[in-house]
C-alpha cells in the first residue's frame, strides 16, 4: 500500500493550527511542513502489515465513527495523524 495515499487522509493545515492551539502535547513551534514530515518517518516506519492496516482504515474514513463517552456522541472520523510519540491518532474536527 502507497504511503502517499495515506498521507492525503492527514489532518489538513486548518485542524492541525487549531490542535497546536488546544493540544499542550503538539509542539508550537513546529511548523506544517515539519508535521507532514514527522507523519512520512512514522510511516515509513510502520510495517506491511500495519501499513495495510492504516490504508483500510483511511479507505473507510468518514464510515468510522467515535464515541465520546462523556457525553455519548458519535463523531464521524476525518483522518489520522501521529502524534509526537508516534503512536496513530484518529480525529474528528469539531
Amino acid at each position: 500500500m502507497s504511503s502517499a495515499y495515506i498521507m492525503t487522509y492527514l489532518i489538513n493545515y486548518n485542524d492541525f493550527e487549531r490542535m497546536q492551539d488546544m493540544n499542550d502535547n503538539m509542539p508550537k513551534e513546529m511548523s506544517y511542513s515539519e508535521f507532514l514530515n514527522w507523519n512520512t518517518e512514522c510511516l515509513n516506519k510502520q510495517s506491511k502489515e500495519d501499513l495495510d492496516w492504516i490504508h483500510g482504515l483511511c479507505t473507510r474514513s468518514r464510515k468510522i465513527n467515535l464515541v465520546d463517552l462523556e457525553d455519548c456522541q458519535e463523531w464521524e472520523t476525518h483522518g489520522i495523524y501521529f502524534n509526537m510519540k508516534g503512536e496513530l491518532c484518529i480525529y474528528h474536527p469539531r
